[in-house]
């Protein structure tokens, strides 16, 4: 059965490419909002791991080590609220504990190390996730 020559018409085609669009845009605009998400939370953690890092290394030098435990800790939260939101933005809210230990090498050796462990809560596009990073770093003995 042929088809009426009135349904093919150019006049029958208009819109159908804005039909289109919006059709494969209701599908595309999830995924490319999904991959900026996971984009972003990845650029804070990784943030979030440098920065302990950072802290640790800093927190690690002779005079903060031999001053004590506080003044680690002191240490490591000034580190951490000055590199935090200089990258991140004030969308963070951001916990840190520091503490000096003792780590044993496989050869039985002690190894003293200033350990960070930074904790933030991002507020994302679907909720709040809360994301981990830690740092271990070699003291210098007093």
């Amino acid at each position: 059965m042929p088809v009426p020559d009135e349904w093919s018409s150019p006049v029958m085609d208009e819109g159908s490419a804005v039909v289109d669009l919006v059709l494969v845009s209701l599908l595309l605009m999830p995924l490319f909002v999904a991959l900026l998400h996971v984009g972003s939370v990845l650029y804070v953690r990784n943030t979030l791991a440098a920065c302990a890092h950072d802290a640790a290394r800093y927190a690690a030098s002779h005079d903060i080590v031999t001053a004590g435990p506080e003044t680690i800790r002191a240490a490591v939260h000034r580190r951490i609220d000055a590199c935090v939101p200089a990258l991140v933005g004030r969308r963070l809210t951001v916990t840190a504990e520091a503490e000096r230990t003792v780590r044993t090498t496989p050869d039985g050796a002690a190894v003293p190390v200033v350990e960070v462990h930074v904790s933030g809560v991002l507020d994302a596009i679907v909720g709040t996730r809360t994301i981990h990073a830690a740092a271990a770093v070699l003291s210098e003995d007093p």
